[in-house]
């Protein structure tokens, strides 16, 4: 039985490397998509921080409808007092 001599492996095929062979039509494109998508980030970046800013805006607001609610319920309670007290007074 023969041995069958081990097989060259040309080292410079297993590094990466750019070849002519890539036109360059894909280069400029997979440039082109990779700006969109940079733009595209700034863009939901700026807007996230626009929401952000908004919400630190309306969040007083929150605790002054809260406290607005609770005012309405004592009046209201008031209201129902003083209904009580008139229907019991003599007429």
């Amino acid at each position: 039985m023969k041995k069958r001599p081990a097989p060259v492996i040309d080292e410079s095929d297993t590094k990466w490397h750019l070849d002519r062979k890539v036109p360059i039509s894909i280069i400029i494109t997979i440039l082109i998509q990779t700006g969109g998508v940079m733009w595209w980030a700034a863009s939901a970046n700026e807007r996230l921080n626009s929401l952000e800013q908004k919400m630190l805006m309306l969040a007083p607001q929150g605790d002054r409808l809260t406290r607005v609610e609770v005012n309405i319920e004592t009046i209201k309670d008031s209201l129902t007092e003083i209904k009580a007290t008139l229907r019991k007074a003599p007429k």
